[in-house]
């Protein structure tokens, strides 16, 4: 085959593949993160572990940035802060004899800030079978050496058959790819396996971090998502900022995630070889996959195009662009269908949306993940804010996730439960007291048979929507679940 052919069969490879796993969304292919655990590689990370609408099917520790043992015990502690207990974790395949890089001593310490402590999830031992799934095709994202895919493919090469695709972060030569560098017999034994590979080049013009990111990296978003948390804390410390801005001045390690969630930010830059195509959009995609949560829902019969305003409520056109802007799209869309089903535009319901999202964010679940147990006493008005978190979280009846618990006195409570873990979130009393003063009110001023009553009560269902924030709205408990917290 000469070269020019296999330039053109890649190409074609890499469209086709990067087309058709965007277009199937959440049916897309199992995730193998292979990682060394660098900085670059947490970050990286932190964007797969909460995005939504795709399967990071397991994750395999290997000898790098950080040692292999090490980097096992903290991704093991990192899975349990996303609450992915769901994923499974692989030690690497075998001891490095390798001599340790210059700047382990500095990610240890750096991550040893965040990630040092008690560890719920064990690692699995590696194992050939960590590169496959028995449902569907695996894609593995190489953020590291590939000493641990070597070993595999020598042990069983007929895993070969069962992944789809590799994904390599950086470039395609030693001599510009630390990662290739640290083991060149296994980057060679796995090219002679003939693997489809994509390598994914960082340029500065396509893959160039904000400057305005180094001071603002602790308000990317609006905070809500445990993604965003981790990062915050990741990135607290000054040194910490200054290497990962300055020392690292392009993304590298996030880009092979984003690559795998959307190439269709991505061009084709040689054989086997992409890269970003606008600079812009890369930070656009790396910044919403470090904020937005696995809350996030696909359309079932809406677009994702906004409503135009003639079907909007002149009340409720007039304020969209500022909750989008202040609470984000998903609150924005789940509203509006809850109103519609609640018939009736209230203080409970709304507060019930913002809830069961509150929920999501801190139990990092995606839609239908999450079992609900309402504590709130049955009848309006309390008991409005069941159907603003069933539709926030699609954990409906008919699904068999969403029941009536015991009532807890004097609160307004409701249980979520997802892999394990369990929250429960609480409207907090002063904003219960706004609401008990505000509607007495009315009542006193209106009586319930005056249609101006509705008229004020739909006011301040509106003032809630677009005023009260979701982070500042409930006090959390989490209540010790089967093996501890």
């Amino acid at each position: 085959m000469s070269r020019g052919f296999r330039r053109v069969v890649w190409v074609m490879l890499i469209a086709m593949c990067g087309s058709a796993w965007a277009d199937e969304g959440h049916h897309g292919p199992a995730w193998v993160i292979d990682t060394d655990l660098g900085l670059d590689d947490t970050v990286a990370l932190t964007m797969a572990l909460q995005r939504a609408g795709i399967d990071v099917h397991t994750i395999v520790a290997a000898d790098g940035a950080s040692e292999a043992t090490q980097a096992a015990i903290r991704l093991g502690r990192m899975l349990d802060e996303f609450n992915r207990s769901d994923v499974r974790l692989y030690t690497a395949s075998e001891s490095s004899t390798a001599e340790a890089p210059p700047f382990r001593a500095f990610v240890n310490q750096a991550l040893g800030r965040v990630l040092d402590g008690e560890v719920a999830l064990k690692a699995r031992a590696f194992d050939p079978s960590a590169y496959t799934d028995e449902h569907a095709l695996t894609q593995v994202v190489l953020l590291g050496p590939m000493t641990n895919l070597a070993a595999a493919l020598r042990r069983d090469p007929s895993i070969k058959s069962r992944i789809g695709r590799v994904i390599v972060a950086g470039p395609g030569e030693a001599s510009r790819n630390w990662n290739l560098r640290r083991d060149e017999a296994a980057w060679r034994s796995v090219r002679e396996a003939q693997l489809p590979i994509v390598y994914v080049e960082p340029t500065p013009r396509t893959a160039g971090k904000p400057a305005a990111w180094q001071h603002e990296a602790m308000s990317l978003g609006a905070g809500a998502s445990v993604g965003e948390m981790f990062w915050r804390r990741v990135m607290r410390d000054e040194v910490t900022r200054a290497h990962y801005f300055g020392g690292l001045t392009v993304f590298f390690d996030e880009l092979a995630v984003l690559y795998a969630a959307e190439p269709s930010l991505f061009e084709v830059a040689g054989e086997q070889a992409v890269r970003g195509r606008d600079g812009e959009a890369i930070a656009q995609g790396v910044r919403q996959m470090l904020t937005v949560g696995r809350q996030r829902r696909v359309p079932v019969l809406l677009s994702d195009r906004p409503l135009p305003d003639a079907m909007l409520r002149p009340d409720v056109a007039a304020l969209r662009d500022q909750i989008v802007r202040q609470h984000g799209i998903d609150e924005w869309s789940r509203q509006l269908v809850m109103n519609e089903l609640h018939d009736h535009l209230g203080a409970y319901s709304v507060i019930g949306v913002k809830m069961g999202l509150r929920a999501m964010e801190l139990l990092n679940a995606g839609p239908h993940d999450a079992r609900v147990i309402t504590h709130v006493k049955p009848g309006p008005p309390t008991s409005c804010i069941n159907d603003g978190v069933i539709v926030a979280t699609g954990a409906t009846p008919g699904r068999a996730m969403f029941e009536q618990g015991d009532v807890i006195a004097d609160e307004v409570a409701i249980e979520f439960v997802c892999n394990g873990r369990r929250l429960v979130l609480s409207l907090k009393p002063e904003y219960r007291q706004i609401i008990r003063r505000r509607i007495g009110a009315l009542v006193k001023r209106y009586g319930l048979e005056d249609d101006e009553y509705w008229v004020q009560v739909r006011r301040f269902g509106l003032e809630i929507w677009s005023q009260w924030d979701r982070v500042q709205l409930f006090d959390a408990r989490w209540p010790t679940r089967d093996g501890g917290r």
